[in-house]
């Protein structure tokens, strides 16, 4: 059976920077979109082919606060022979609100995203366990990785250049707030006990780049640090490299090293 890796935010800079990765090197993957056409066109840009997005890219189209769209995108009922479903390997998901510029104030399109999507995720997963209660055991639960909050943690303020410390927490309090929330949803024991583990991962406090693969300065300008041992401080890291570092230390690896770790990474 192949294994499959679900993604949520795939039209984000650093969740497209992964998927882009994962197609290049064989990877068979699942993306949630509400447009379709504009995350094709971001694949397409990065240098794929249609022959591959064909071959190993499903695109579901739906919203990730709805899950019904996130249970169509973590259960493929097509790959087996006795109509027992798929579920997926792993889950990556870099949900997170757009700002926008209303009478000289910046204003997010969506505040609770983070929150609401990671309650559909858990909502879906629950619903598909009471639905085949031998997935679990069958094909075991799915690792979840997010791209939470930029810096260290919500308190800590020396992961922004002091210049910038208070309009840039005063600004994006709404986000980062939604980031926070998503995090301690997902240190409940219940919500928990749905994966195989969880891996967050905390960006350096500015995103740099876009989404293309070539943007990125390289994993070995990556500095990478954990909650539990060592977090790095540092003041950016380009969108193309938190992919990248996803990659290589989730999907290729497997991920087991960083479960239930808070990670750092600036470049």
């Amino acid at each position: 059976m192949q294994t499959t890796t679900a993604f949520l935010g795939a039209t984000g800079g650093c969740v497209n920077s992964c998927l882009a990765h994962s197609l290049q090197n064989g990877f068979y993957a699942v993306a949630l979109a509400r447009t379709p056409s504009k995350l094709t066109s971001m694949l397409l840009s990065q240098g794929l082919v249609k022959e591959t997005l064909d071959r190993q890219l499903r695109i579901i189209q739906g919203d990730a606060t709805d899950p019904a769209a996130i249970k169509a995108t973590l259960l493929n009922t097509t790959t087996t022979s006795d109509g027992t479903p798929e579920l997926v390997s792993s889950i990556i998901s870099g949900i997170g609100g757009l700002p926008t510029v209303r009478k000289m104030r910046i204003e997010f399109d969506h505040p609770h995203i983070c929150e609401e999507t990671t309650q559909a995720l858990l909502t879906a997963l629950r619903e598909i366990y009471a639905e085949y209660p031998s997935l679990p055991e069958t094909q075991s639960k799915p690792l979840l990785t997010v791209i939470s909050g930029m810096g260290i943690e919500p308190n800590n303020r020396d992961d922004v250049p002091w210049l910038i410390r208070w309009p840039f927490h005063a600004l994006l309090h709404i986000p980062h707030a939604d980031k926070w929330r998503m995090e301690e949803i997902l240190a409940e024991k219940e919500p928990r006990s749905l994966f195989t583990g969880v891996v967050v991962v905390r960006p350096g406090s500015l995103l740099t780049g876009d989404h293309t693969i070539k943007s990125g300065k390289g994993l070995e300008t990556v500095r990478v640090g954990t909650g539990s041992g060592t977090p790095v401080v540092g003041y950016t890291i380009s969108r193309a490299d938190v992919g990248e570092w996803v990659f290589r230390e989730i999907m290729v690896e497997g991920g087991q090293k960083w479960i239930d770790e808070k990670v750092s990474l600036t470049n």
